[in-house]
C-alpha cells in the first residue's frame, strides 16, 4: 500500500506539472500494449512476434542492468519483472483519475499547475479508494 501511494503521488504530481511529458511516458510501457496486440489483430503472426520481441528486449535490459550492478537476483525473480511492468502501467493509468494524493498522512489536492494544497478535514476517499478519517 505504501508503494502504491508513493507511486501514485509521483505520477499525479508529474501528470499535473508536465502533462505532455506524462502522456508521452506511455511509450515506456510497451508490454501492456504488446500483450493486447495478438487479441486486437485476431492472432496475427506479426503481433505474436512483436510481443515476443518486447518480452525479449525487456528481459535483455534487465539482465544487462543486473550485470552492470552485480545483482544476481534478477535471475531468481525474473517472473516479477513483468509483473512490475504491468503494475507500473496500472498506476500510470490510475494517476489520470483524480487530483488528490496522500503524503505524510495528509491529503493534498494538486492543481493544474502542479501545486499542492492541504485538504483540511477531508473525510472522503483517498488515493487508494478507501475512506480516510483524520
Amino acid at each position: 500500500a505504501a508503494n502504491w501511494l508513493h507511486r501514485l503521488r509521483w505520477y499525479r504530481s508529474t501528470r499535473r506539472s508536465r502533462p505532455l511529458g506524462y502522456v508521452l511516458q506511455s511509450f515506456t510501457y510497451p508490454l501492456p500494449f504488446a500483450l493486447v496486440l495478438p487479441w486486437l489483430s485476431g492472432g496475427a503472426a506479426w503481433a505474436w512476434s512483436l510481443l515476443a520481441a518486447c518480452l525479449a528486449a525487456r528481459l535483455a535490459s534487465a539482465v544487462m542492468t543486473s550485470r552492470v550492478l552485480g545483482d544476481r537476483l534478477v535471475f531468481r525473480n525474473v517472473h516479477l519483472l513483468f509483473l512490475q511492468d504491468l503494475l507500473s502501467f496500472v498506476v500510470w493509468l490510475r494517476a489520470f483519475q483524480g487530483h488528490r494524493i496522500v503524503w505524510r498522512d495528509r491529503v493534498f489536492e494538486i492543481n493544474r499547475a502542479g501545486r499542492m494544497r492541504v485538504v483540511e478535514g477531508y473525510n472522503g476517499p483517498d488515493s487508494t479508494g478507501g475512506n480516510r478519517t483524520e
